[in-house]
């Protein structure tokens, strides 16, 4: 059994949402888990299944009735009867492979009590039969009865919910933890909670180190949540990067022992408002669903199988994207972002060609940054990074202007009626674009030669990184349909990009 521990130095980031999926995704591998409600303070994994009225007792009740009956010197040593107990307390998802044993019923005031009332450290060294000095572990104790919890199945993942704010935390990180999934927003709190927490995960693995002990050291998992559409990896690093270099003089970390890597979750407020769930409909097209299938294959990283039936459970990664057929899908995730975000609307509300070019711009100038930063960390060679993103923009840019053609092609969309004349529609297509803010372009057409040839004296994506490319593609996708040819678009084919000039030939 793994145990995943998903922590937060404060409230209000996501985690739960972010646990919750991860359940969801394992109970789409076919993977038992079982969710252990460790927010005593605000419990909430009942909610976000919608099984609150179901919640009878729950782990604080279990605690508080081992301590009423046995008072401080605590002898429940009876395994089977703590057993029972749990199994009482567990709850199973419909007919899923998700259980969930709930830190209690919140809507009892005895709840209430039962939290306050509890001494933790009491539970660590606690005697049998009068030998005060055993240092059995209750919590090891109860790890090892919750790995058969589940009638006739074996848990095959432990997920604890726990967010920081007394000692209690400590417990779940520190004890039961194989990996730790910290989130945290980017700003000076949550900052220092992850240095925080990577500090006493640093502590504990030395400590573990020096006294020999053979399990491996606890993984932290830095994950920032609630992220702008607009950062990419490396702006969010950068960030946490300035916040943390003020702050290591209250931990005992060096600069080079902070995050060298960081996860993103991006902002939905949609889902976050309503705390609903994603991984459970068909919301592929949401960047926010990506951000978590990367979580979790980081997550599930040391068993290769798993990772992968993870990894299908997303509409496609950028491992996936860069250098497949259908790689433009990955720059296209983020254009429906943008036009669920409503930054893609005109002023009168109208979604068209006119898009914002400074949004569209700065988009394709992050995507590629981020795509590369990813692609070097893994190793890839920098001249096959190039290409590959070269051709990835210009398959987004094909498709883009693909989208303008079938427009232009239908009657009343683009013109009230569609010029026959190829010259008549490239200069009706390019009076377009330049009202709507592209740049100034002028074509010559040899029809005898079956030549196009464009003339860019100035567009806006000028000065982006791979934003030609994208333009390229844009030119090959419209000239597809303006040309006239068949039912079916026609053969486009680069032949040169000299001095501003784009020549292409079609069949």
């Amino acid at each position: 059994m793994k145990t995943i521990v998903f922590h937060s130095y404060k409230g209000g980031v996501g985690r739960t949402l972010a646990l919750a999926n991860f359940a969801i995704a394992l109970n789409k591998i076919s993977k038992n888990v079982l969710i252990l409600d460790w927010d005593f303070d605000a419990p909430g994994v009942p909610v976000k299944f919608d099984v609150q009225d179901e919640v009878r007792n729950g782990y604080v009740d279990y605690l508080f009735d081992v301590r009423d009956e046995y008072g401080q010197d605590i002898k429940y040593t009876n395994l089977e009867e703590r057993e029972k107990y749990l199994k009482d307390c567990i709850i199973r998802i419909k007919d899923e492979n998700i259980y969930i044993l709930p830190a209690g019923n919140r809507s009892n005031k005895n709840y209430w009590l039962h939290t306050s009332s509890l001494n933790f450290q009491s539970f660590f060294n606690y005697s049998d039969s009068g030998e005060t000095n055993k240092n059995t572990n209750f919590f090891t104790e109860d790890i090892e009865i919750l790995k058969n919890s589940l009638d006739e199945k074996e848990v095959d993942y432990l997920v604890i919910d726990c967010k920081a704010g007394d000692a209690r935390a400590v417990i779940p990180l520190m004890l039961f933890a194989d990996k730790v999934v910290e989130l945290f927003n980017c700003n000076n709190e949550g900052v220092f909670g992850e240095l925080l927490t990577r500090s006493a995960i640093q502590r504990l693995n030395d400590i573990k180190k020096r006294y020999g002990e053979k399990k491996e050291g606890v993984v932290l998992i830095s994950t920032m949540s609630r992220v702008p559409s607009k950062f990419t990896v490396a702006h969010a690093l950068k960030e946490y990067k300035d916040f943390a270099s003020q702050m290591l003089n209250y931990f005992d970390i060096s600069i080079d022992g902070i995050a060298k890597d960081l996860l993103l979750i991006h902002e939905h407020r949609g889902l976050e408002i309503a705390e609903s769930l994603i991984l459970d409909k068909d919301n592929k097209d949401f960047l926010l669903s990506h951000d978590y299938i990367e979580l979790f294959e980081e997550i599930l990283s040391d068993d290769i199988e798993i990772k992968e039936k993870i990894s299908s459970l997303g509409f496609i990664d950028w491992k996936t994207a860069i250098g497949l057929a259908d790689q433009v899908e990955f720059i296209e995730r983020f254009f429906s972002l943008q036009v669920l975000k409503g930054n893609l609307f005109n002023d009168d509300n109208v979604r068209n060609v006119a898009i914002r070019c400074d949004t569209l711009r700065d988009m394709l100038n992050g995507l590629g940054k981020d795509i590369s930063d990813h692609l070097q960390h893994a190793g890839i060679n920098k001249n096959t990074i190039k290409s590959k993103i070269e051709n990835s923009f210009c398959d987004a840019g094909c498709r883009a202007g693909e989208g303008f053609g079938i427009e232009a092609i239908t009657p009343g969309k683009v013109w009230p009626d569609v010029p026959t004349k190829t010259q008549d529609r490239l200069e009706g297509w390019l009076a377009f674009d330049r009202d709507a803010g592209f740049g100034n372009w002028t074509c010559r057409l040899d029809e005898n030669k079956k030549i196009c040839v464009i003339i860019l004296q100035n567009h806006f994506l000028s000065g982006t990184e791979y934003g030609e490319y994208f333009l390229f593609g844009y030119i090959k996708g419209v000239l597809s349909y303006l040309i006239p040819g068949k039912d079916d678009p026609v053969a486009i084919e680069f032949k040169s990009y000299k001095n501003k000039e784009v020549t292409l030939a079609y069949v």
